[in-house]
């Protein structure tokens, strides 16, 4: 957790969290009962996503539109899902999602759960977990490994210490590696990391 976070920044985050899954109450089901949102504004405000030594963050989260979320793995995210850190791991790479840094604790506890099956399923690779929010409940398919090359050349542009391609290059990489485009992303934009990499900047 991030200690030099305030106490009234955890209170705006909290709002902000209770907000967010105010809008997926139902007549006999509120997704914030039940749910710590202090622990989880602590788990998500103030962190900075871990980076391996490229650059690359270890976890990457996107939203394919307004129900389904992903949780992007790299192998060694895998790695470490056993570690105490693991669930602020989660949290700042959630940070940016309302509607899942809101359930980050019982998502965290999931996925701490069932570990095994998620490393049994990335088969020492790495894996994405699919989710609908405000469910944490995931379930973990494979990851084409195309999917973190691009991450980490992004990351080495982004950082001036790699070639720079334009983006017709790495669209083409991914296209004739992942075939009939089947691969993962096609049809959906927002897991293209192509799409992260714009996202926000107005392109």
């Amino acid at each position: 957790m991030a200690d030099d976070v305030s106490d009234e920044v955890v209170r705006a985050k909290a709002g902000e969290l209770e907000g967010a899954l105010s809008r997926w109450k139902l007549e006999g089901f509120d997704p914030v009962a039940g749910l710590d949102l202090a622990t989880a504004a602590r788990l998500t405000a103030g962190l900075e996503p871990r980076v391996d030594s490229e650059g690359t963050p270890l976890i990457i989260v996107d939203m394919d539109g307004e129900y389904s979320y992903s949780v992007h793995l790299s192998t060694q995210a895998v790695a470490e899902l056993g570690r105490s850190d693991f669930g602020a791991m989660l949290g700042a790479a959630v940070a940016a999602f309302p509607d899942v840094a809101a359930i980050v604790q019982p998502l965290s506890d999931f996925i701490a759960t069932h570990a095994g099956e998620i490393e049994g399923q990335a088969a020492g690779g790495p894996v994405r977990l699919e989710g609908t929010v405000p469910s944490p409940f995931v379930v973990p398919v494979p990851e084409s490994p195309v999917y973190w090359e691009v991450e980490h050349q992004i990351a080495e542009e982004e950082s001036g210490s790699g070639r720079q391609s334009d983006d017709s290059d790495l669209d083409k990489q991914l296209k004739d590696q992942l075939g009939d485009g089947n691969g993962g992303w096609e049809g959906n934009p927002n897991k293209d990391p192509l799409h992260r990499k714009h996202r926000g900047s107005g392109i």
